[in-house]
């Protein structure tokens, strides 16, 4: 099995055998109807750039993952706020569209999102960079505190280059 994958996979399965027992029905759809909201509104803080807003979605502490196609990883919420601010400080421009995004709710404080993504990109050197599309993984984590869900971890891949 290809590494991109058994990451998630291995961390969706130590999630589950944590999780409690079941939730209501209305429970349940709440929940999945909040994270179904939640991806929405990460796609469209990461077109506009608002890395403070984007830096609220994630789970605050050492415990946040974040992988990048190009292969880099953030361990914690300090590193990816710098590695957003990085990212958007050397870019004019961002495209990122999330295709056909699937959710899972796993329990009542765990959710799995799916989706394609394709991300368009012009650098500060006003050069357009070549259209990534690939793949997402992200493991949600509900705050009881206040009800909302942050990214535990969140996984973007790269599909290999056409050769056409």
């Amino acid at each position: 099995m290809p590494r991109s994958r058994l990451l998630p996979m291995l961390v969706c399965a130590a999630v589950l055998a944590c999780q409690p027992p079941t939730m209501t029905r209305s429970e349940a759809l709440r929940y999945q109807q909040q994270v179904e909201a939640e991806v929405e509104r990460f796609g469209r803080l990461m077109n506009n750039a608002r890395v403070d807003s984007l830096v609220g979605m994630y789970e605050p502490g050492d415990a946040l993952r974040v992988f990048r196609p190009d292969g880099t990883a953030s361990r914690g919420l300090a590193e990816e706020e710098g590695a957003l601010r990085a990212f958007f400080g050397s870019i004019q421009y961002m495209n990122f569209v999330i295709q056909s995004p699937v959710t899972e709710l796993l329990s009542g404080s765990t959710a799995l999102t799916t989706f394609g993504h394709s991300t368009d990109l012009v650098g500060n050197d006003g050069r357009r960079r070549p259209v990534t599309a690939g793949r997402a993984t992200v493991i949600w984590v509900r705050d009881e505190s206040d009800d909302s869900w942050k990214i535990r971890l969140l996984h973007l891949s790269a599909n290999v280059p056409s050769l056409n």
